[in-house]
C-alpha cells in the first residue's frame, strides 16, 4: 500500500546502510523498541566483524518501514551490537530484487513487478532513507528484499561481514 500523511505522523526517520559485504541485515539492540524481539531458537549465535570482534545475535525484529516513494515494506533484521542499521545487498538480491548503484540514481527494483525503491549515496556511503511508524495497525504489504514476508530471518552461526565501523 501507499502511505498517507497521517501514517507519517507518529513515525521516526531511519537511515539503513546498504552493504555488499554483509551476510545478514542487522539492527542495533536499542533500535525500534516498540517492535517485538523474536528470540533465537536453541543455542547462541554469534557474528564476527571484519576487525575480529564477536557480536551476539539477540534475535530478530520485523520492522515496517515507509520508503521515500511512500510504499509500506517490511524488513527482517538480526538484532546485535552494531551502531547503525545495515541491510545486506546479497540478501536483497537473493529475494528476486535488482540493486542498482549509479551516478544517475540508485534503486532496488523488484524483478517481477518492476517497482523501484530509491536509495541515496551520501559521503560515498549508500543508504535507504525510511520512516518507521509505530507497529500497531501497520498495513500488510509486499516485502522489500531482504524481507521474506516478515518471517524471522535465519541466524547464521559464523558470519563474516564488514561491520567494524558499526561496532559500538
Amino acid at each position: 500500500g501507499t502511505a498517507k500523511d497521517s501514517d507519517l505522523h507518529e513515525s521516526f526517520n531511519m537511515k539503513i546502510g546498504l552493504d555488499s559485504g554483509a551476510a545478514v541485515s542487522v539492527l542495533p539492540k536499542e533500535s525500534c523498541q516498540e517492535y517485538v524481539l523474536n528470540p533465537n531458537d536453541g543455542e547462541a549465535v554469534y557474528y564476527k566483524a571484519a576487525n575480529g570482534d564477536r557480536m551476539t545475535d539477540d534475535g530478530s525484529k520485523c520492522i515496517t518501514v515507509i520508503t521515500e516513494n511512500r510504499k509500506f515494506r517490511h524488513i527482517n533484521f538480526r538484532v546485535t551490537g552494531v551502531r547503525k542499521p545495515l541491510a545486506s545487498i546479497s540478501s536483497i538480491s537473493d529475494r528476486n530484487q535488482r540493486v542498482v548503484f549509479d551516478n544517475d540514481g540508485c534503486y532496488i527494483q523488484d524483478k517481477v513487478t518492476g517497482e523501484m525503491t530509491p536509495f541515496q549515496r551520501e559521503n560515498d556511503v549508500y543508504h535507504l532513507d525510511v520512516q518507521v511508524p509505530k507497529p500497531v495497525n501497520s498495513p500488510k504489504s509486499r516485502p522489500l528484499a531482504p524481507l521474506d514476508k516478515c518471517r524471522p530471518p535465519t541466524a547464521t552461526k559464523s558470519v563474516f561481514t564488514r561491520l567494524a565501523e558499526l561496532l559500538p
